[in-house]
């Protein structure tokens, strides 16, 4: 590791990687693909790619659930899956294009699935669900805040349902 500055706002930081950015808390749109920092620093992530296609062109996140149906889940990586801008809004199968819900339906399923595995046990605690799902306290209390709990725990299936936006695909 050497020296180098910052993709952004050009911050030099001692024992950057190469093509970071510093804890400027903004992207390179140029390096975005690549790597991105956060408020918390540095932040390597895996070259960003489109799940239909494989282009890393124009890369979006796309919200599996969308903000609409379920508020709580903006935050939660297992809900963020990369999509190209085509695949993301033009494609004529895109989850955004209201004729065709095809890919759309396709993710809701793949992330139902993920649910179910990874809520195998058919109670859990708030911490359980926070750990899990790698969110906040008061995120996790958005996403239990409407589960019955039985006995302080919450049910498998509530919670996989609120998860889902209140819909089980």
């Amino acid at each position: 590791m050497v020296d180098r500055e910052c993709l952004n706002c050009k911050h030099n930081k001692h024992a950057m990687k190469e093509d970071m950015l510093c804890e400027c808390n903004k992207t390179c749109t140029t390096h975005y693909n690549r790597k991105i920092c956060d408020k918390w620093g540095m932040v390597n992530m895996k070259e960003r790619r489109c799940l239909i296609c494989g282009t890393t062109l124009n890369i979006e996140a796309h919200h599996i659930v969308f903000r609409s149906q379920a508020p709580h889940m903006i935050n939660i990586q297992l809900n963020k899956v990369d999509l190209c801008n085509y695949h993301h809004q033009h494609a004529p199968n895109s989850p955004h294009n209201s004729g065709n819900r095809e890919i759309d339906l396709w993710l809701k399923k793949r992330m139902q699935d993920k649910l179910i595995k990874l809520f195998d046990r058919e109670y859990y605690e708030a911490i359980d669900v926070m750990y899990l799902l790698g969110c906040t306290t008061n995120e996790c209390d958005d996403i239990l805040r409407l589960i019955i709990p039985i006995d302080g725990k919450y049910p498998r299936e509530a919670l996989v349902r609120r998860l889902m936006g209140g819909m089980l695909y």
